[in-house]
């Protein structure tokens, strides 16, 4: 249930619509024409330190409504925000403290995201709202408990996607024991692909990923081989992916203007699986050895 639709047993001041009329506005919590909730957010797509993708979450508020100022400003209360990211069942409620920005690590959130701004109870205490409608009774007293909802603004909507960056987000290279030094195998399992490779192998890979010759040699063998099974798997749920790396990888063939089939031949998965990694595979290694 969205938090619109929701009733309280006490007064919640609501974002609402600037051309509200008058007799619609005498039937609300907080009947001042005065009264706002607006909160704005800005989502930022960042790297950390291990080069994976974070994203950094700011918020600006303006509040105006003579309770809900009184309840921030004595600390009983703070600025909130409920983040839903259906696709990776993340659902949290995360206090915003003066300027400090949110950060979200790498998969958190994923496709549509919603954000709704809320002022919430910080504590346990007595909500005494002044100004509140009349329906509630004269010098109503509230008692609310950490969490409860003082207010609630319009929610924000962001349509994420990790980009299908081979080697970064959606590839995870791990040795594997019992395989022979130079060979590898390629495993879809879950939202990340998965590289399992021989002991002398995986010490030449992070030799590989230091310079930039050794990185197109990379994309342009091991990864490449990635993204030529990644497609392949992807033929069996081309209709609706799923995971995080099938819904990338599909927006990245639209891009190309690759038409992806349950008939679609292996011939032509490699020619796909080269022209996206073009630039930074085969086209990369023969400038590198024209130098």
């Amino acid at each position: 249930m969205k938090y619109i639709d929701r009733t309280f047993p006490y007064p919640v001041l609501r974002a609402r619509p600037s051309n509200l009329d008058s007799a619609t506005l005498k039937n609300d919590d907080f009947p001042d024409p005065q009264s706002i909730i607006d909160v704005s957010f800005t989502l930022e797509s960042l790297k950390n330190s291990e080069g994976k993708n974070v994203f950094q979450l700011q918020t600006k508020a303006k509040i105006v409504n003579y309770d809900i100022a009184k309840m921030l400003d004595s600390k009983i209360a703070v600025l909130a925000v409920e983040v839903r990211s259906p696709a990776t069942m993340y659902r949290k409620v995360h206090k915003i403290l003066g300027p400090d920005l949110l950060l979200f690590a790498n998969q958190e959130l994923y496709g549509q995201v919603t954000f709704t701004p809320l002022v919430i109870m910080g504590t346990s205490g007595s909500y005494k709202p002044e100004k509140s409608n009349n329906e509630f009774g004269a010098n109503p007293v509230f008692a609310l408990e950490a969490g409860d909802i003082l207010a609630i603004g319009e929610s924000t909507m962001f349509d994420l996607a990790f980009d299908f960056t081979i080697g970064d987000d959606s590839v995870e290279i791990s040795p594997q024991e019992d395989l022979p030094d130079y060979e590898y195998q390629i495993d879809i399992d879950g939202p990340v692909i998965r590289v399992r490779v021989g002991s002398k192998l995986n010490a030449a890979i992070k030799g590989l990923e230091s310079n930039e010759t050794g990185r197109s040699i990379l994309y342009s063998t091991i990864y490449k081989d990635c993204v030529l099974v990644a497609m392949d798997k992807l033929r069996e749920q081309f209709d609706d992916p799923q995971e995080q790396w099938a819904i990338s990888l599909s927006r990245k063939l639209v891009e190309i203007g690759a038409n992806l089939t349950v008939d679609t031949q292996l011939p032509q998965l490699n020619v796909w699986a080269q022209q996206l990694l073009d630039s930074k595979g085969i086209r990369k290694v023969v400038t590198n050895l024209g130098k």
